[in-house]
């Protein structure tokens, strides 16, 4: 084989072989998609700095609902709010909200 063209076919496989997506990379992304799954959050849904309405738990940490509309019907009350947290924007993305007893 000429030695320029080995060169050059050397050369375009590490090129494309740069742009691909390393496995480990693709393994650490799974397990992060997988860890999403609904969980029981318990508080108080009270009305936020923006008028917002959010989740206060017991230990005053607060986390914004994007489901405003089911929030408002247990405004003051002490909840079990089910869904998946984006800890990112600390919204928990809402399947259910039921009052505690």
């Amino acid at each position: 084989m000429n030695p320029k063209r080995s060169t050059f076919l050397l050369g375009c496989v590490l090129f494309l072989s740069s742009s691909l997506p390393r496995v480990a990379d693709v393994a650490q992304a799974a397990p992060r998609a997988a860890t999403r799954t609904v969980e029981a959050y318990a508080g108080t849904i009270v009305a936020g700095k923006d008028r917002q309405l959010v989740l206060r738990d017991n230990d005053d940490d607060v986390y914004y609902l994007d489901n405003q509309e089911d929030a408002a019907k247990f405004v003051g009350k002490k909840v079990w709010v089910m869904g998946r947290l984006d800890p990112r924007t600390e919204t928990i993305h809402v399947d259910e909200i039921e009052e505690a007893r």
